[in-house]
């Protein structure tokens, strides 16, 4: 699976959001069909960034990885944030969370959760086959 490097990612990712990925300096490792569904959470976040008051923090990214065949999408932010400003954080990332389960996360296509031996992966039937995943039962 065609996999970018962590350091690409990263880069990649602090120029095109500056705010939320400033400090970030852990992994982000994702296949390349989930970027735009990331890239789309990033942007939601970023735009909470720009809503926050005068004296309040940031929201962070921490990490951005696939486990157990979803996406998780790690997150700080300061206690600061008005409340239904960290509930609506919780929401949108969990959303992309959720989503994540039904997008290839090779190609983007859409998916469904796939096993080989212990693994996970969310793949369309086409990269399942070439990756010599099974439909998880």
């Amino acid at each position: 699976m065609d996999i970018k490097l962590n350091e690409d990612l990263r880069e990649e990712f602090k120029k095109e959001f500056p705010v939320l990925f400033q400090s970030n300096e852990r992994e982000i490792i994702i296949g390349p069909g989930w970027i735009p569904l990331v890239k789309e959470l990033c942007r939601k976040l970023e735009d909470i960034n720009e809503l926050r008051k005068e004296d309040e923090g940031y929201v962070h990214c921490l990490q951005v990885k696939e486990k157990f065949g979803g996406l998780r999408f790690y997150v700080a932010y300061d206690m600061t944030f008005i409340k239904n400003l960290i509930d609506e954080i919780n929401f949108l990332t969990k959303q992309a969370e959720e989503k994540s389960l039904t997008v290839c996360e090779v190609s983007g296509n859409p998916g469904e959760l796939y096993k080989k031996v212990k693994w996970l992966k969310t793949l369309c039937a086409e990269e399942a086959e070439k990756l010599g995943f099974n439909k998880k039962s």
